[in-house]
């Protein structure tokens, strides 16, 4: 479950199935993540630290620019799904 704090306490704001990603933006920019992910069920989960996707550019930079189209594909998915909520509130 995705969670924000909020004044009246947790809201949701989504739920994972498998094989998804999270973390992306605060990855990206080395900044605090914007919401919290929690488990509900049992989960098993892979972590890519930023020591590990740094040491790609000399080991495998392909699949570091293959990781990085993949980002930007997500991120784009989201901006355009924030866009479309956005405007359905006005």
């Amino acid at each position: 479950m995705v969670s924000i704090s909020t004044q009246e306490g947790v809201a949701r704001l989504d739920a994972f199935s498998s094989g998804a990603t999270f973390g992306e933006v605060a990855f990206l920019d080395r900044s605090p993540r914007s919401a919290n992910v929690t488990a509900l069920n049992t989960v098993t989960c892979r972590v890519l630290t930023r020591e590990a996707f740094d040491q790609l550019d000399t080991q495998a930079p392909t699949i570091k620019i293959r990781l990085l189209s993949n980002l930007a594909s997500r991120l784009t998915t989201m901006l355009r799904q924030n866009g479309r909520e956005l405007a359905a509130l006005k």
